[in-house]
């Protein structure tokens, strides 16, 4: 697994999860939230003025990280005000993550570590007008999922 989170200002690096590791609740915190965002976000939001995003995972809708949230972030969409099964409304799913599988994907890999490096490389040159474009489109995608009552579209 891979973690990534972008703004209308830049890309935080990828963060990769090591093979057979279960990403509980503790471990996002700890891993991802704690060590990878927090350091990281005053290179995207230098004053401090964000709304975290993120999909339903279990890990995501505990009670616990929901409560790290409200402790560490200005402001987020909680597990109570997001749809159930929405890739339609994350930037990273409707969008980034499809534009990048294509290029990584286009040659076979021999190892993982092949795999890591070139999404590595893919992220770094991933162009910013792509990234606002994706964000951009956001409101037009929510009146969506409004109007398809949370159910997906394409």
């Amino acid at each position: 697994m891979v973690w990534g989170a972008v703004s209308y200002n830049g890309k935080i690096l990828l963060k990769f999860v090591e093979q057979g590791v279960k990403i509980n609740a503790k471990h996002y915190q700890n891993e991802v939230l704690t060590s990878t965002l927090i350091p990281n976000i005053s290179t995207l939001c230098s004053d401090n003025q964000w709304i975290f995003q993120q999909d339903s995972a279990p890990a995501h809708k505990t009670k616990s990280t929901q409560q790290w949230l409200v402790e560490n972030c200005p402001d987020f969409i909680s597990s109570k005000e997001w749809p159930p099964s929405s890739p339609d409304l994350n930037p990273l799913d409707f969008s980034i993550r499809g534009t990048l599988e294509a290029i990584v994907n286009a040659k076979p890999h021999r190892s993982l570590e092949s795999l890591k490096r070139m999404l590595i490389r893919e992220w770094n040159r991933l162009q910013m007008d792509i990234v606002r474009a994706a964000i951009d489109t956001w409101r037009r995608r929510l009146a969506l999922v409004v109007k398809h009552k949370e159910r997906r579209f394409e």
